[in-house]
């Protein structure tokens, strides 16, 4: 009984914010863009259509800020790596690359991959928003971090086009396989995500010539 009860005050504790926001990313997941509509995502929420609107101004508003709140963290995390310049280029790769496994499979916003294919054809201009305000900020950081690391002489000479697609490639495969063959009893044994960021890690090491 107590832990019912506990379970049924966990809602509670939530700001009415993130509230929808949980609503919202499970109805995104569960449905997609285009089927889930404000009035599911109040009636999930717990509260009235009017007051879902004093929050966010569209549907749009809503998934954007799913998205802010999966990936600005990841962001941050990742500022604050490339930036520890007291540790080698080399000590802060596996933890970038943590990061961005973190940020790309693991989170919430990263298991919403179908949903960001869903918006580049037949909502366009959020994929577009998406890709220039999230994705371009992470690659931003990756790739600057990379390059000086091979301007210091730490990396090996690379080609910059070649390290973004081997930086971000892999993770975005594996969140966009897990999610269109997560209903197999094997999926973890498929897609295992730690072993395939291990070996993410030693492509990557044997590329910058670590």
């Amino acid at each position: 009984m107590a832990t019912s009860a506990k379970l049924q005050k966990e809602p509670d504790m939530l700001s009415t914010h993130d509230r929808i926001l949980e609503a919202a990313t499970a109805l995104f997941l569960q449905n997609g863009y285009a089927a889930t509509s404000m009035n599911a995502i109040a009636k999930a929420s717990g509260i009235q259509k009017a007051s879902l609107y004093h929050h966010f101004e569209s549907k749009e508003a809503v998934l954007f800020a799913c998205f802010e709140r999966g990936y600005q963290a990841t962001v941050e995390r990742m500022r604050t790596i490339t930036g520890q310049n007291d540790q080698s280029y080399a000590d802060r790769l596996e933890p970038l690359v943590g990061e961005i496994h973190n940020g790309i499979v693991h989170s919430s916003v990263g298991q919403m991959a179908p949903v960001i294919a869903e918006t580049t054809s037949r909502y366009p201009e959020i994929a577009r928003r998406f890709n220039d305000e999230f994705i371009d900020e992470m690659h931003n950081i990756a790739m600057a971090f990379l390059s000086e690391g091979m301007e210091q002489g730490e990396f090996a000479p690379f080609e910059i086009e070649a390290m973004d697609h081997a930086l971000f490639g892999i993770p975005v495969n594996l969140t966009m396989c897990r999610s269109m063959f997560g209903g197999f009893e094997d999926l973890q044994h498929r897609y295992d995500t730690d072993r395939v960021k291990e070996l993410h890690l030693a492509i990557l090491r044997k590329l910058l010539g670590l």
